[in-house]
């Protein structure tokens, strides 16, 4: 709601005929300068903190409540060629790919604070040798895999197409304390 108030203008001053007091105009003005601050200060804080359709938008943390998706994507950042050990960072989109040309360690990190929900979907390719990839997550975090027998985390983790895409997950709702590792599988 906005905080302009027209109530303490007098929109029949001045009276036509009449020797107007100056008072009146001032008042006026002065009613209307006011106003005009007012109106500033809010249309700067809509440049601001607005949601904007040409332009990419952070809600830094806020809310969206009840909404409707129609048509919605995600970003997908490629990490590219990595022959040493990389990290991956939530900040970079919810889904990210990566060949991996050495025996590398992969690092997750970025994650939201607790009480929020946070994945990622990785894509991985080797450099058609066969590569292996150990997990790890940033600070103290733990790293906990699906252990179900069709389709558990692979131990030892070896990448071996570059055709073929190895596709994992990995969530939290914690910070990052405890990251959850499920293996989707190869997609051949």
């Amino acid at each position: 709601m906005s905080d302009i108030n027209t109530n303490k203008i007098d929109k029949n001053f001045p009276e036509p005929g009449r020797d107007n007091d100056s008072f009146g105009f001032r008042n006026n003005f002065s009613e209307l300068s006011d106003n005009l601050d007012v109106a500033k200060t809010e249309i700067e804080d809509l440049q601001e903190n607005v949601v904007r359709t040409d332009q990419d938008s952070d809600l830094n943390g806020q809310k969206i409540i009840d909404v409707d998706f129609v048509k919605s994507t995600e970003q997908v950042y490629s990490i590219g060629n990595i022959s040493t050990h990389e990290v991956v960072d939530f900040n970079n989109g919810g889904y990210q790919t990566i060949t991996v040309s050495e025996d590398i360690t992969l690092t997750l990190t970025g994650w939201p604070e607790s009480d929020r929900k946070a994945s990622i979907t990785i894509s991985l390719l080797s450099d058609s040798t066969a590569r292996t990839v150990t997990w790890d997550v940033e600070g103290a975090g733990i790293l906990k895999r699906n252990s179900n027998t069709v389709n558990g985390f692979p131990n030892p983790f070896v990448i071996d197409s570059e055709e073929n895409p190895v596709i994992v997950e990995f969530w939290t709702v914690d910070g990052g304390h405890t990251v959850y590792a499920s293996y989707i599988g190869q997609f051949v």
